[in-house]
C-alpha cells in the first residue's frame, strides 16, 4: 500500500475539513461499538472559531476539550490514517493551558451531532472572548479573533458589552483580574472604539508579521516546533507528565515570539 508524507508540525483546516472529519469519526466510532454511549468533543480556541464564525475560514490547530477512551482513541487512528492527518491531530493539551477551566463544559453551546455517536460542542461570544484574552498571545490569533468575533457579533444584532467579557471572566476564571492588565486594556479599548473590520485587518497583519519572525527564528536557531500531542490511554500517572512536558515547550516557544515581538515594538 502506498503511503504518503505526513506534516508532523502543522495543518491548516477549514471549515468543511470538521464536519467532514467528525463525520468519519463518529462512523468509526459507530463500527468499533454499535451499543457505545454518545461521546462528546468541545471546541476550543481557532476550531471554535471556524466552526461558529465567518471572519476567517481556516485554523491552524483542533484544540479541543475530550474525554479520551480506548475506543475514542482507535477511532481517532482510524481517521488520521484516511486522511494523513498528523499524529494527535486533536489537540488535547490545551487542559494544561492558562485558558482552561473546569467551567468550559458548562458554558459550550451545541455545534453539531454526527451519526447520533458524537455530540460536538463549541465555547463562542464572550466566553470564547475571555479564553482567547487569558491565553494571550501576540504570536497566534487570539487579539486578531477577539476582533473579529465582537464584529461578527456586531452585524448579527448581537453586541458584546465589556460587561459581558467581564462577566465570562468572572464565571470562567474567578474575575475579570485574572485576565492579564495589558489584554483587559485592549478589549476595553477595542470594544469602545468600536472600529472592528479596521482593527481586525491591522491585527491580523501584526501577527502574521510575528508568525513570520517565529518561523524564521526556528529556521536559524535550530528550534523546532514540536509535535502535537497524541493522548494515549495509558494511566495518568504515566501520560501526564509527557503531555504537560510538550505543552510547556510550545509554551516557550509562544514566549519567545512575544519578546522578539517586544523587541521590534
Amino acid at each position: 500500500m502506498a503511503t504518503h508524507p505526513v506534516n508532523n508540525y502543522k495543518r491548516v483546516y477549514m471549515r468543511e475539513s470538521l464536519d467532514l472529519y467528525f463525520g468519519e469519526l463518529a462512523e468509526a466510532l459507530r463500527k468499533a461499538d454499535p451499543t457505545m454511549a454518545p461521546e462528546e468533543i468541545i471546541l476550543v480556541g481557532g476550531a471554535a472559531v471556524i466552526a461558529e464564525y465567518r471572519f476567517r475560514g481556516t485554523a491552524d490547530g483542533m484544540s479541543v476539550i475530550i474525554q479520551m477512551t480506548p475506543v475514542m482513541e482507535q477511532a481517532i487512528g482510524q481517521v488520521e490514517r484516511k486522511f494523513n492527518l498528523p499524529p494527535g491531530w486533536l489537540e488535547n493539551d490545551f487542559i494544561y493551558s492558562d485558558g482552561y477551566s473546569e467551567r468550559i463544559r458548562e458554558v459550550a453551546v451545541p455545534y453539531k451531532t454526527f451519526g447520533d455517536v458524537l455530540h460536538v460542542r463549541a465555547v463562542t461570544g464572550a466566553y470564547l472572548i475571555a479564553v482567547k484574552l487569558r491565553s494571550g498571545r501576540k504570536s497566534r490569533r487570539d487579539l486578531s479573533d477577539v476582533v473579529g468575533i465582537l464584529g461578527e457579533h456586531e452585524k448579527r444584532g448581537e453586541s458584546i458589552s465589556i460587561e459581558d467579557v467581564r462577566n465570562a471572566a468572572a464565571e470562567l476564571y474567578g474575575d475579570w483580574e485574572s485576565i492579564g492588565a495589558p489584554f483587559r486594556a485592549f478589549v476595553e479599548d477595542v470594544i469602545r472604539a468600536g472600529d472592528y473590520e479596521d482593527r481586525y485587518v491591522t491585527l491580523s497583519v501584526e501577527e502574521q508579521q510575528t508568525g513570520d519572525v517565529l518561523r524564521k527564528f526556528h529556521g536559524t536557531s535550530g528550534v523546532t516546533a514540536s509535535k502535537p500531542n497524541r493522548i494515549s490511554t495509558l494511566p495518568d500517572h504515566q501520560k501526564t507528565p509527557s503531555i504537560q512536558a510538550r505543552f510547556q515547550r510550545r509554551q516557550a516557544q509562544r514566549d519567545i515570539a512575544q519578546e522578539l515581538e517586544q523587541e521590534k515594538e
